[in-house]
């Protein structure tokens, strides 16, 4: 059984978790594969749960991915160990609201969950098809294409929607299942138990590859994330340039009058890097190209 824990090592709290990966097709019986599949592949995975966890954590967790083999007859097999050191002057602050390296797993969709929609099985649900339409209600998102429709989590599209996530997708599961010795990539976060395993097949490559996403967006979102200042110039209106991952800016108002009020009076300080966990309140209407 692999399972996930929590903890202390030194002066720090680990949270920690593995997945187990394995491709499987009829050449792989000899439990080789082509170095130029499997390292970008590798880096990959990790690109996807570094990126995910900048995304949900911001500097208050980072992610480190680490391999060991795991063979069995007719595949080759590896299993993935996700740890997140955080340091306990964080914890003692009363920060210790981070998405857990489990809880990513899930958000992922690496782990088989009849409750959480994760990242895979809403790629595998897209099918490749372009989205016509995204409503945003609150915590909950909903794709349209066609005459159906899928309910997500917020976190699962904010990752749908990054770039840098949907390439090392496209480079862990797409690409490898185009090679003719690859049939199948499983993952499962508990070998012993079948049900827990998901198979994604060599016809379904093309809907992990790394699509533009235009849909169009219509509604309002309000949610939690943490930010990173990246200007400490306000514009007009209270603006701020934030970031967020490694390739998401943006200008936003802040709105809450007692924070800009101690800002003016001085008990609040902060500068270019810094990060604050902020309640974002969002409107828009886009339209695809």
């Amino acid at each position: 059984m692999i399972a996930s824990l929590t903890y202390v090592l030194g002066k720090e709290t680990v949270s920690a978790t593995s997945l187990y990966i394995a491709y499987d097709g009829t050449d792989l019986k000899t439990h080789e594969m082509d170095v130029k599949v499997l390292a970008p592949a590798l880096l990959a995975f990790s690109d996807i749960f570094e990126e995910a966890n900048t995304i949900l954590n911001g500097d208050r967790a980072k992610a480190h991915v680490n391999m060991r083999w795991s063979f069995k007859t007719g595949s080759f097999g590896f299993e993935l160990s996700v740890t997140q050191p955080l340091l306990q002057s964080i914890l003692d602050l009363g920060k210790s609201t981070v998405t857990s390296a489990a809880a990513l797993l899930k958000i992922l969709g690496f782990t088989a969950s009849a409750v959480t929609k994760g990242l895979i099985n809403v790629l595998k649900w897209i099918g490749g098809r372009k989205i016509e339409k995204v409503s945003v209600d609150r915590k909950n998102v909903t794709l349209y294409i066609d005459k159906e429709h899928i309910e997500i989590e917020a976190q699962v599209f904010t990752l749908l929607q990054n770039e840098r996530i949907r390439k090392a997708i496209d480079d862990a599961i797409a690409k490898p299942l185009t090679c003719d010795c690859i049939d199948t990539v499983c993952f499962t976060d508990s070998q012993p138990d079948p049900a827990r395993i998901i198979i994604i097949e060599k016809q379904e490559a093309n809907s992990f590859r790394s699509n533009p996403f235009n849909p169009k967006k219509t509604g309002t979102s309000d949610y939690e994330i943490n930010l990173k200042i990246s200007s400490v110039i306000f514009q007009e209106n209270n603006k701020c340039r934030f970031s967020y991952g490694s390739n998401t800016n943006f200008y936003a108002n802040i709105t809450d009058e007692d924070f800009l009020r101690r800002i003016d009076n001085g008990l609040e300080v902060f500068d270019q890097g810094d990060e604050i966990k902020a309640r974002i309140h969002e409107r828009f209407t886009t339209n695809s190209n």
